[in-house]
């Protein structure tokens, strides 16, 4: 199970479990809202936190709902930072039906 948080207590929280997921975009889906630097940082919170628990050597998944392609704020360096898994966002406030299916296409990012 994999629990999503933005604050450190709720990462705290997400120790525990088998993964985490960072929302790391803006209500409407459109934009990114935090940064790699800021969650390399609580990266490295989930973790010390999985050593305190006796839990460093278990398999853990960290991932990132955002959008890719803005620059220092896709998913290179998210994944430089600490991401295992990237979930692009596809919300209908990105554009159209026909834009996100474009998206979809054009796979994951590299």
């Amino acid at each position: 199970m994999w629990l999503g948080a933005l604050r450190r207590g709720g990462v705290r929280k997400a120790a525990r479990w088998d993964g985490w997921i960072a929302v790391a975009m803006s209500e409407d889906g459109a934009s990114m809202t935090m940064t790699p630097d800021d969650f390399a940082d609580l990266v490295t919170l989930v973790r010390h936190e999985r050593a305190a628990l006796g839990l460093a050597a278990s398999p853990f998944d960290i991932a990132v709902l955002g959008v890719d392609g803005l620059g220092e704020l896709g998913a290179t360096a998210f994944a430089d930072a600490g991401a295992t898994w990237w979930l692009e966002s596809l919300s209908p406030m990105r554009g159209s039906i026909e834009q996100l299916e474009a998206i979809v296409r054009k796979g994951p990012p590299h």
